[in-house]
């Protein structure tokens, strides 16, 4: 399944069980401003992986929701407009916090991102990697794409689910050992 297929059917999933990010979600940017706004020495992999969501989903538009808690992606992360993925990128990197590479797509707010590696000579390039304040970055799923799927898989499986009707949330436990399991020594969430 492509990127786009991969993060729609999530987005799906998550209207399936009474959470939806339409009414906040900006429509993607076009093709030629994401190049124009990534750096060109990204390995082909990240590059059109990037290209792709953020011509799927460019962020939420942070006036129209009552609280940030309405406008995660995934449970405590919201997902970044190009422009906000531009500036986190260009104070991650390459003198940054955690290194040369690191490309975000989503944050929390308080510091943690998930990004993707766009490292040519990587041999994670295209990886999914949560930098969390404190910790090393840790490569938590191979592609955007197979994070969308692993993600749709837990909520077909009740992990992530809605709570009290307010809050998307995870079962951190469960989701750990789901991803052991589908993607081996890759660690997700400590």
């Amino acid at each position: 399944m492509e990127l786009r297929d991969s993060l729609l059917t999530y987005l799906s999933k998550l209207e399936g069980i009474g959470w939806s990010l339409e009414r906040y979600r900006l429509d993607g940017v076009g093709r030629a401003v994401i190049e124009d706004a990534i750096e060109a020495e990204f390995s082909s992999t990240a590059r059109e992986q990037l290209i792709e969501y953020f011509s799927t989903i460019n962020g939420v538009d942070t006036e129209q929701y009552e609280t940030l808690d309405q406008q995660v992606l995934f449970p405590s992360y919201v997902p970044l407009s190009l422009s906000e993925a531009v500036e986190a990128f260009s104070f991650l990197s390459p003198d940054g916090q955690w290194g040369a590479g690191l490309y975000p797509f989503a944050a929390d707010w308080s510091g943690n991102y998930l990004c993707v590696d766009t490292r040519s000579a990587s041999d994670q390039t295209g990886s999914v990697v949560a930098c969390v304040l404190g910790y090393l970055p840790a490569v938590i799923s191979t592609s955007l794409t197979d994070y969308f799927d692993f993600y749709s898989e837990c909520i077909d499986h009740g992990i992530v689910f809605l709570e009290s009707q307010k809050y998307l949330e995870q079962d951190y436990d469960a989701v750990n050992s789901a991803a052991k399991e589908k993607f081996g020594s890759l660690r997700f969430w400590s």
